[in-house]
Formats: structure tokens, C-alpha cells, sequence
């Protein structure tokens, strides 16, 4: 007989068909659910991609991209390693790609291989990465030397004399800001920031400032400046930027003739014009190297403060570009901008002499303009 395995003084309840049809499977018979793993797009590098291609997608060369990502890779990189972290590069080569396309963002993410929101926040940290390093890249000159070569440079173009810089004002539109729109929509009649450079004689960006709404005058831009403030207290060498007729001549500021009648006057005439034209091409460079700047592709679909942080970007790679003499063909769409801003009379009379002597010292002696 089969021992008992039933303890005396136990009770032991035996389960019914219908409880045994309600207890769990055993192990061997549970179907366990596997979760489908998640897909992640190839995200795009550099590797195998030729040099031409690389140019045309983000504007800067293999090496001028892995030189710059040296830099900002402390910022970019996942600070927690895992497997689908976004690479660092990544970051930066969507960001690039953005920046040379125009394109709104689910086209991008779409080539850089993650999602729209997981792009948007790259893009946020590229941005952040390069504000960082705005003066490393867009500043004046730190030597007697380079100022020298910065004034030869500009002096070679038309015979300006102690060219410091070329100054002028663009527009970068964006789309209708929750607050104080009508402050940014501006004489062309679209909403913009209105933003200040100044260039040498090579398409170098020397000073930036951003900011400002489309509507505000370009010559209210320049006195809030710091730029205003350094050239007043002497910390700029000896010379003058040039500016167009939307500024009142100043001691540091040449502008126009309103009406130039003499032989000299007509050629300081056409040679302001031809060396101030400069930082015009530098607006066209810009915007045809990184289309999201402009208008013809549309307006940046982001806030006015987001907008500024895509321009300082667009600057810093500019300068990089020309730094590493990668060159660009102006974009024939790209928005040639006519000056709408009100002619400034001049009300002071010692920035007149100064432009007065300029003519007499380097211009009396000139042929008249054929």
C-alpha cells in the first residue's frame, strides 16, 4: 500500500473542477508576452560620405566639422551611455543640415534618422553648445597687425582709407509672435528680427547684435549697442566704419553724400559704395549658405528669442566657412532686401568734417568718374 503523504490532524482541500479551471497555467504551458523591440532609423555620419556631398549638406567640410564637434562635444554628448542614446555628431549634423536647408523639422529627422521631438531637443543643445562659444568665433581683431590687414584689405577694394568695418542691418523673418507682433512687423510689411552686423573686407563677421524687432530703425540698433558704446570710449583703433544713409555721420561713421557735385565727392561716392557693398554680400553669403535665415524659404517657425539663437548659430558657421575658405554661390532666390529705413539728417556737424576731409585728403586729386 502507498504511504499516506498526508499528515494526521491536517485538512486538505481538494479543489473542484471548477477551481482548477481558474488557477494559473503552469510554466510550461504560459505564453509569454515578448515586447517588440524598438526600431531606430541608421542614423547618417560622416564616414564613406564624399567630401562634395558632405559640403552640400551641411555647408562645412569633413574637417571643419570634426573640429568644430571637438569643441562642442562636452555639450553634446549623452551624458548617460546608452544603446540608442543620439551620438553627439548626430546632433550636430542634423542641426547643420537644418541650418543649410530651410527645411522645417520632420524632413530633417526624417535624413537624420530619429524623430521630430528627439531632434527638436537636439537642435535646442546645438544651439546652446554654440552660444557658448559666440565671441571664440565672431569678435574684432586682438592685434595692431590684424587691424592693419583689416584696413589694407578694405583699402584695396576702392581706396577707402582706415576701413575698420562695414555696417549694415538685415532682416530674418519669423513667424507671428504671441506678444508685440505688430513691434516686428517691419517696412516690407512681413515680421523679422532685425539684426546688425559688421564685416571686413572678406566676408568675415566682426560684431552681431540680435534682438531687435523688425520695426526698429537701424540707426536706434546701432546707438543700443555695445558696439556704440566700445568705438565712443576709444576702444577700437583709429578709423571709421562705413554705413548707409539710414545712419547720421558720425567721427567713427562715414556715410553717403546726399548730393555729390564734385569730381571728389562723386568718387567717394562710388567708392563708399563699392567697399560698404561688402557687408551686402556678406548677407547674401549667409543666407545662401544656410537658407533657414531666408526669406524665400519661408519664415523661421519658432519664437523670436529661439530665432536669435538660429542666427548667432548661422554667424559662428559662416565665419568657419570663410576661415576654412569653403566658398558659396549666392542662391539666386535668396532675398535681395532694398533699404526702406528714413534718410538720417545730420544734426551735429563734427562726423560732416571728418567725411569733408576724407574727400579733400584722398579723393580731391581723383579723375571724375567716367
Amino acid at each position: 500500500m502507498e504511504e499516506s503523504m498526508v499528515m494526521e490532524g491536517e485538512d486538505v482541500a481538494v479543489p473542484s473542477v471548477s477551481d482548477a479551471q481558474e488557477m494559473p497555467p503552469s510554466v510550461e504551458s504560459a505564453q509569454v508576452a515578448v515586447p517588440r523591440p524598438r526600431l531606430y532609423r541608421t542614423r547618417q555620419l560622416l564616414d564613406g560620405v564624399p567630401e562634395a556631398e558632405v559640403i552640400k549638406l551641411y555647408r562645412l567640410s569633413s574637417h571643419a566639422i570634426y573640429a568644430l564637434y571637438d569643441i562642442l562635444e562636452p555639450d553634446l554628448e549623452p551624458r548617460v551611455a546608452t544603446n540608442h542614446a543620439v551620438p553627439g555628431l548626430a546632433k550636430l549634423l542634423a542641426s547643420l543640415h537644418f541650418f543649410a536647408s530651410g527645411r522645417f523639422q520632420p524632413t530633417v529627422s526624417l535624413i537624420a534618422g530619429f524623430s521630430q521631438a528627439t531632434f527638436s531637443r537636439s537642435l535646442f543643445q546645438v544651439l546652446t553648445a554654440l552660444r557658448k562659444h559666440t565671441t571664440d568665433f565672431i569678435k574684432f581683431p586682438q592685434s595692431d597687425s590684424e587691424w592693419r590687414e583689416i584696413k589694407s584689405d578694405f583699402f584695396s577694394i576702392a581706396g577707402m582709407p582706415n576701413v575698420l568695418g562695414a555696417l549694415d542691418c538685415m532682416h530674418v523673418a519669423l513667424t507671428t509672435p504671441r506678444q508685440n507682433a505688430e513691434c516686428f512687423r517691419n517696412r516690407r510689411d512681413f515680421h523679422s528680427l532685425n539684426v546688425q552686423m559688421v564685416s571686413d573686407a572678406n566676408q568675415r563677421i566682426l560684431n552681431v547684435v540680435v534682438g531687435f524687432p523688425g520695426s526698429t530703425h537701424d540707426s536706434y540698433i546701432l546707438r543700443q549697442s555695445a558696439l556704440f558704446r566700445q568705438i565712443e570710449e576709444g576702444s577700437v583703433p583709429y578709423g571709421w566704419l562705413l554705413g548707409d544713409t539710414g545712419y547720421r555721420s558720425r567721427t567713427w561713421l562715414l556715410t553717403p553724400l546726399s548730393e555729390p557735385v564734385t569730381a571728389a565727392e562723386q568718387s567717394y561716392q562710388s567708392a563708399h559704395a563699392a567697399t560698404r557693398g561688402v557687408v551686402e554680400t556678406t548677407f547674401a553669403a549667409l543666407k545662401s549658405r544656410f537658407r533657414c535665415l531666408d526669406r524665400s524659404g519661408g519664415a523661421l517657425l519658432y519664437s523670436p528669442s529661439k530665432v536669435c539663437d538660429i542666427t548667432i548659430a548661422c554667424c559662428i558657421l559662416h565665419n568657419i566657412c570663410v576661415a576654412n575658405n569653403l566658398t558659396v554661390e549666392i542662391h539666386p532666390s535668396v532675398y535681395q532686401e532694398e533699404d526702406l529705413s528714413p534718410v538720417v539728417v545730420d544734426t551735429r556737424d563734427l562726423g560732416g568734417q571728418v567725411r569733408r576731409r576724407v574727400i579733400e585728403d584722398y579723393f580731391s586729386s581723383s579723375l571724375p568718374p567716367s
